[in-house]
């Protein structure tokens, strides 16, 4: 996530930019590694709410974070 240059790291989605987080350690931190087991939630996913920038680039720059 810190090497995304468009996408923003960010713990709210109410925005027109595209944003990710971690729920693990942002939105869902008060559960336990059992609870986010059971709910599906392993520790290395990512949530990416896109906006309105253009495809392509959301594309490259998720591309160039993974490189």
């Amino acid at each position: 996530m810190k090497k995304l240059k468009l996408i923003a790291i960010e713990t709210h989605v109410a925005d027109a930019r595209s944003c990710c987080l971690n729920p693990a350690t942002s939105t869902h931190r008060q559960m336990t590694d059992e609870q986010l087991e059971a709910a599906g939630i392993p520790a290395g996913l990512i949530r990416v709410s896109c906006g309105l920038e253009d495809s392509a680039d959301l594309i490259a720059d998720i591309a160039q974070a993974l490189k």
